[in-house]
C-alpha cells in the first residue's frame, strides 16, 4: 500500500515539473523571438528614418533650385528692358523714377522682390524689401559675381526672417555696366510645409542658430535628438530636416503581444502545475 501511495504521489509532481519547464521554455523562446524582432525592426526603422530625412533635404534643395532658375531667367531678360537701360544710363537716377520702373517690371514678371542698384552696388530702390534701400552692397559676393560675368548671379537675401532667392544681372548701356537689377522670390512657407509632409519629416529654418519657422510645432529637443540633415542657405541661415517618430504599426504591436501571451501562459502553467 505504501509503495502505491508513493508512486501515485509522483504523478502530480512530474506533471508540475512538466508544466513548469514548459512555461520557462515558452517564456525564454518568446523573449528570444522578441529581442530578435526588435533588433531587426530597429535597424529597419533607423534606415527608414534616415531615408526620410534625406528625401526631405532633397525636396528643400529642389524648391530652392526651382526658385533660383526662375529669378535667374527673369533677371537676365528684364535687365535688357530698354526703359531700364535708359534710366540706368542717366547721370543721376532718383529713387522715385527707379521705384516706378520696378513697379512696371513687377507687373511683367510677378516676382516678389525687385531692386535697382547703381553700378557701384548701392541700392537705389527696392520693391518688396524697402529696408534694403540705401545699403551699399559693393562687397556682396553675389554683386561681385554679377559684375564679373555676363549672365545673372544667384544668391540669398534674408527678408523678414525668410529666405529670398535672388538673381543679380548687370544692366548694360553699350559696353558699359550702368547698374544692376535684382529679382527675388521667397521660398514659400506653404511649399516647404508641403515638402515636409510629403517626405514625412519635420522642417525648420534656423537663422543665426535660432528657429524662425517650423513646418509643425516641435519641442526644441527635436532638432538635437532626432536624426537630422542640414541644407545650408548662407553663413547665418540653414534648413534643418528632422525625422519624426513613426507611429506603431501592426507588426510592432504583434512583437509586443507574443511575449505578453507567453507570460500569460507561463503563469497559467505554474498555476496548473502547483494546483495538482
Amino acid at each position: 500500500m505504501s509503495t502505491m501511495t508513493a508512486a501515485g504521489s509522483l504523478v502530480p509532481l512530474r506533471r508540475k515539473r512538466v508544466f513548469s519547464v514548459a512555461a520557462v521554455v515558452g517564456v525564454a523562446l518568446a523573449l528570444a523571438w522578441f529581442v530578435g524582432v526588435r533588433l531587426t525592426q530597429g535597424a529597419g526603422v533607423t534606415a527608414e528614418r534616415a531615408a526620410r530625412v534625406e528625401r526631405g533635404a532633397q525636396l528643400v534643395t529642389l524648391l530652392r533650385h526651382t526658385a533660383q532658375d526662375r529669378v535667374r531667367m527673369g533677371a537676365q531678360v528684364l535687365a535688357q528692358d530698354t526703359r531700364l537701360q535708359a534710366a540706368a544710363g542717366m547721370a543721376e537716377l532718383d529713387k522715385a523714377t527707379a521705384a516706378d520702373l520696378l513697379e512696371d517690371l513687377q507687373k511683367l514678371d510677378q516676382q516678389e522682390l525687385f531692386a535697382l542698384l547703381s553700378a557701384e552696388g548701392r541700392v537705389i530702390a527696392a520693391r518688396g524689401a524697402p529696408q534694403m534701400e540705401g545699403l551699399d552692397l559693393a562687397s556682396s559676393a553675389v554683386v561681385k559675381t554679377a559684375l564679373a560675368q555676363d549672365g545673372a548671379a544667384t544668391g540669398v537675401w534674408m527678408v523678414d526672417d525668410r529666405v529670398v532667392e535672388i538673381a543679380v544681372s548687370a544692366i548694360r548701356v553699350g559696353e558699359r555696366r550702368a547698374g544692376l537689377l535684382v529679382v527675388g522670390v521667397r521660398v514659400a512657407d506653404a511649399a516647404l510645409a508641403t515638402a515636409a509632409a510629403a517626405a514625412g519629416v519635420h522642417l525648420a529654418l534656423f537663422l543665426e542658430g535660432r528657429p524662425v519657422w517650423t513646418s509643425s510645432p516641435q519641442p526644441p529637443t527635436t532638432w538635437r535628438t532626432e536624426p537630422t540633415s542640414s541644407v545650408e542657405v548662407s553663413d547665418a541661415a540653414r534648413y534643418l530636416v528632422a525625422a519624426g517618430t513613426p507611429p506603431a504599426d501592426s507588426f510592432e504591436l504583434f512583437a509586443w503581444a507574443v511575449p505578453l501571451v507567453a507570460l500569460l501562459f507561463a503563469a497559467l502553467g505554474f498555476w496548473r502545475g502547483g494546483g495538482q
